[in-house]
């Protein structure tokens, strides 16, 4: 994940996963709330949108197509 800390977008890439067409990933806060942010998904780098978040550390988690766990974590300043 990068740039961390951020404070509008984050990209995760995820070359050693085997994710299809598009990924199914989840953000949650430290606290445990699940988070929608809009995303764009192009060549295995799925970029995030944080601006609209509040300061904090942010967790994506999710699974690629064969069930192998997608983890990282990041921190959004203001």
């Amino acid at each position: 994940m990068y740039p961390d800390p951020a404070t509008s977008v984050v990209s995760l890439k995820l070359n050693k996963y085997d994710v299809g067409l598009k990924p199914d990933f989840q953000i949650t806060s430290a606290i445990g709330g699940t988070i929608k942010v809009p995303f764009e998904w192009s060549d295995k780098i799925l970029q995030l949108n944080i601006s609209s978040l509040p300061a904090g550390v942010y967790f994506v988690n999710g699974f690629d197509s064969k069930g192998k766990a997608i983890r990282s974590k990041f921190i959004k300043l203001n």
